[in-house]
């Protein structure tokens, strides 16, 4: 088997590069697909809506970050425990 290596693409208006993180319906996966990218998002993502709602009732803040936390899930259940 040939040994095959990816070559940046030239475009008109420049150079198009690799990415070591991409995001697929707001999923972040890295190179290792270790989920640890899409893992700290979601978590900024939730401190974030914790800071905006503070000052208003319990259950708001409950269903935003409910909501955050349960969006694709099932995508961590091989992720390590570090991760988690």
């Amino acid at each position: 088997m040939q040994n095959c290596r990816m070559e940046p693409a030239t475009l008109s208006t420049g150079l198009l590069g690799f990415s070591s993180v991409v995001s697929n319906l707001g999923v972040l996966f890295d190179e290792q697909l270790s989920m640890a990218d899409y893992v700290t998002a979601v978590c900024k993502s939730c401190f974030f809506q914790l800071w905006q709602l503070l000052p208003h009732p319990q259950t708001l803040v409950y269903a935003f970050i409910s909501s955050r936390l349960d969006y694709c899930n099932s995508l961590l259940v091989e992720a390590a425990d570090c991760v988690i």
